[in-house]
């Protein structure tokens, strides 16, 4: 509840100042959380390069694995897609959000910018943690009721010592919070669309309501809130299909 609270206070001192200032808040933190995982990542691949080979080889291994294929296809595809749309956002049209505020006068470009984005998270960042997992000693984890970041922690602790705790909390503390900022301009973005001359009240009501949730969050039992990211992340994928489809004739008119 006291996290929930300070995360809360941050985030009000943020939004409070309007866009202009979120946008320079994520455009800081992003990279630098970024750059640093991806540091992190590296140290524990040099440090473990001799069974990196070996580890690549079991993930494409495994992955065509035809027993794993026909016992478990469906589950972990449902849970693939719905990890991997809640870490890249592809397909659900809110990152196009953010894409539309910056400063370029080509769509394609924004549209490439975007495609690498995709690319990157899923590729990079997710493969990297990956790696961070499977060069640990996992197989001594009771695996049921743990949860991913739970595991994260074991491999951060076994790769970094008594302080691998403390730097993954401020790793995710840090894209936890950019995460926040970047969803709520993604909703007033939204609701001044949707509502032209939309009242300043109902700004504040969705800074209010934006402020209670991450207290909620906070305390509220984890796998919930996934369950209701889950619902909500496909409603957001299902009307974007439907935006896409109306707008296809247009794209391929212009591009």
């Amino acid at each position: 509840l006291v996290i929930g609270i300070i995360i809360a206070v941050l985030t009000f001192l943020i939004i409070i100042k309007g866009i202009k200032e979120i946008s320079l808040i994520t455009l800081f933190l992003t990279p630098l959380m970024t750059i640093s995982y991806i540091i992190l990542g590296l140290i524990v691949v040099i440090n473990n390069i001799e069974i990196i080979p070996n580890i690549i080889l079991n993930i494409i291994k495994e992955g065509l694995n035809l027993n794993c294929l026909f016992n478990s296809f469906i589950p972990i595809l449902i849970i693939g897609i719905e990890r991997g749309i809640f870490s890249n956002e592809a397909g659900i049209g809110a990152a196009a959000i953010a894409v539309a505020s910056s400063k370029s006068n080509n769509a394609k470009q924004q549209g490439y910018g975007q495609i690498f984005g995709t690319y990157f998270i899923s590729l990079i960042i997710c493969t990297i943690t990956a790696i961070i997992i499977l060069t640990t000693n996992y197989g001594n984890l009771i695996i049921n009721n743990i949860n991913g970041i739970e595991i994260a922690n074991y491999a951060f602790n076994y790769h970094f010592g008594q302080h691998g705790e403390y730097i993954l909390i401020l790793i995710t503390l840090v894209f936890s919070f950019s995460t926040i900022i970047a969803c709520y301009y993604y909703g007033e973005s939204s609701l001044k669309y949707i509502c032209w001359n939309i009242s300043t009240w109902w700004i504040i009501l969705l800074k209010i309501i934006t402020i209670m949730l991450v207290i909620y969050g906070a305390i509220a039992n984890s796998l919930f809130l996934w369950n209701i990211v889950d619902i909500f992340v496909g409603l957001l994928g299902l009307i974007n299909i439907y935006a896409i489809n109306k707008l296809n004739h247009k794209i391929k008119k212009d591009y």
